[in-house]
C-alpha cells in the first residue's frame, strides 16, 4: 500500500484535535499483524481497573484504512474487503490513515447479533442475504501517523470515543463499552439479551499483536443441554476473539 499524505476533512481534524493527534505523526503506515487476543475467564468480577464489552457473535477484523484504500483482514490475515463491500466504502469516508480492531457481525431485525445469517455472507449463494452486516469497532491501534499499541487501553478509547462522530454510519459503530465496577451486572445483561458472553480489559493494558493475554479475558456464559422452546434451538456458536 503506497503511503501518501492525507488532507484531513475538518471533521476529522477537529475530532483528532481533543485527542491532540490532528497533526501528523512520524510512524509509518504498519504491515497487516494478527490482532491481540483474549484469554479465557472463568467468572465475571467487579474492577474498576477494567471495563466490559459485550462478545459478539462475529469475525474478528482488522480494517486498514488510507484514504481510499481500505483492507479488511482477518484474524488469520485473509483478505475479506471485497465480501464486507459497504463497510470498506463507509470507511473510505473517514478521511485519515487508520488502524482499527473490531468484529463484523450480522444483525436481525431486533438488533441482535446472528451467527447462522453471519454465515450466509460468508457462503456463494444466489439467495438474497439476510440480515444487516455492521462493523463493530471496539479498538484503535494507530491513527495519522501515530503508532497506539503501547498507549493504554484508557487512551486508545479516548481516540475511538473522539473519532466516533466520523466513523459511525450504517455499516461501522463504535462499540459503548461498560465500566469494570459493574462487571458482574453487566455480564448477567449480556446473557439475559441473548449475547454470546463479554470482554472483560485492564484499562492500562497496551495492544500486543497477536498475543493471547490475561490483561483480557473472555468470559462466555455457561452452556446447557441444547433445548427447542417454541421453534427456537440453542446452538453453539463460533469464537472470534
Amino acid at each position: 500500500m503506497s503511503i501518501l499524505p492525507i488532507k484531513l476533512t475538518a471533521s476529522t481534524r477537529r475530532a483528532l484535535a481533543r485527542v491532540a493527534l490532528d497533526k501528523p505523526g512520524p510512524t509509518r503506515f504498519p504491515k497487516p499483524f494478527r490482532p491481540m487476543l483474549a484469554e479465557p475467564g472463568k467468572e465475571p468480577f467487579d474492577d474498576p481497573r477494567w471495563t466490559y464489552e459485550p462478545k459478539w457473535d462475529g469475525i474478528r477484523i482488522v480494517s486498514y484504512v488510507h484514504g481510499t484504500h481500505v483492507r479488511l483482514l482477518s484474524r488469520t490475515l485473509q483478505n475479506f474487503t471485497g465480501l464486507f463491500a459497504p463497510i470498506a466504502e463507509s470507511l473510505m469516508a473517514v478521511a485519515v490513515q487508520v488502524v482499527l480492531d473490531g468484529e463484523v457481525v450480522a444483525v436481525d431485525a431486533e438488533g441482535r447479533p446472528d451467527f447462522a445469517m453471519l454465515q450466509q455472507w460468508l457462503r456463494p449463494s444466489r439467495q438474497p442475504r439476510a440480515g444487516h452486516m455492521t462493523y463493530v469497532v471496539f479498538d484503535c491501534v494507530y491513527v495519522n501517523g501515530h503508532n497506539l499499541k503501547e498507549r493504554s487501553l484508557r487512551e486508545r478509547r479516548d481516540v475511538l470515543v473522539a473519532l466516533k462522530p466520523v466513523l459511525t454510519s450504517d455499516a461501522v459503530r463504535v462499540t459503548d463499552p461498560y465500566p469494570g465496577a459493574l462487571g458482574t451486572f453487566v455480564y448477567q445483561e449480556c446473557q439475559r439479551h441473548g449475547l454470546e458472553g463479554v470482554v472483560a480489559k485492564r484499562l492500562a493494558s497496551t495492544y500486543h499483536p497477536g498475543k493471547r493475554t490475561r490483561d483480557w479475558r473472555k468470559i462466555a456464559f455457561r452452556r446447557r443441554e441444547e433445548f427447542v422452546v417454541g421453534g427456537y434451538r440453542r446452538r453453539r456458536v463460533g469464537s472470534a476473539r
